[in-house]
């Protein structure tokens, strides 16, 4: 399978903090999508989320704020 790169941009009608523990929360993730998710907190951390079709690691995350994954 080919890679591809993407920046996503949403406006979102909740909190910075809520969202940010949404994404990176495993049990909230979970809740979110219905869906079995493993996430690391850590830059350098990695996540596994939706039943494991989605996977790689943290590379910047500041909370509330950003988070940069490959």
């Amino acid at each position: 399978m080919k890679k591809r790169s993407f920046v996503q941009r949403i406006s979102l009608r909740a909190s910075a903090h809520d969202v940010y523990e949404a994404l990176m929360d495993s049990k909230k993730h979970e809740k979110l999508t219905g869906s079995a998710a493993t996430i690391s907190r850590k830059v350098g951390g990695k996540f596994s989320v939706y039943d494991g079709y989605a996977v790689g690691k943290n590379i910047t995350l500041k909370a509330d704020e950003l988070i940069v994954q490959s």
